[in-house]
């Protein structure tokens, strides 16, 4: 299950602040299975390759264009982009066999609930809320 636990409640919390149904939004993630240990560089990058054939064909069923990618590793396994203070915001096209969807990158709720992180909470509203209006038209 994804976003149940306290990031799960902060991302609950935003989507209410914005009027967002959860059920009106696709949650996934990049990886289906949860590392046991703290995982390298490389131990990420095979594992996030290992899993794109599934993410894409589970994206591809879904009818959105727009992806609002938590996280570094999921625009990562979205966009290829490595480092998301470079892309958060920005809208992006998706590459390989998403090229159909674009997405637009935030910080993940756990950076946030980190001691010290909280500043970023505007960015993350400000980001989801963004993303809502592109995959709504508005």
């Amino acid at each position: 299950r994804f976003f149940v636990g306290n990031s799960g409640r902060f991302l609950d919390s935003a989507l209410d602040y914005f009027n967002i149904p959860r059920s009106q939004c696709h949650v996934t993630n990049s990886l289906l299975c949860r590392p046991t240990h703290k995982f390298t560089p490389k131990q990420w990058k095979d594992s996030l390759s290992s899993c794109k054939p599934r993410l894409e064909k589970e994206l591809k069923s879904q009818s959105a264009k727009m992806i609002l990618a938590i996280g570094a590793k999921a625009q990562q396994s979205l966009t290829g982009k490595q480092r998301i203070t470079e892309w958060f915001g920005a809208t992006i096209p998706c590459m390989d066999n998403l090229v159909k969807f674009n997405c637009l990158s935030t910080i993940h709720p756990a950076f946030i609930l980190r001691k010290g992180k909280r500043a970023y909470t505007p960015v993350f509203y400000r980001h989801l809320q963004r993303a809502w209006l592109l995959a709504t038209k508005q």
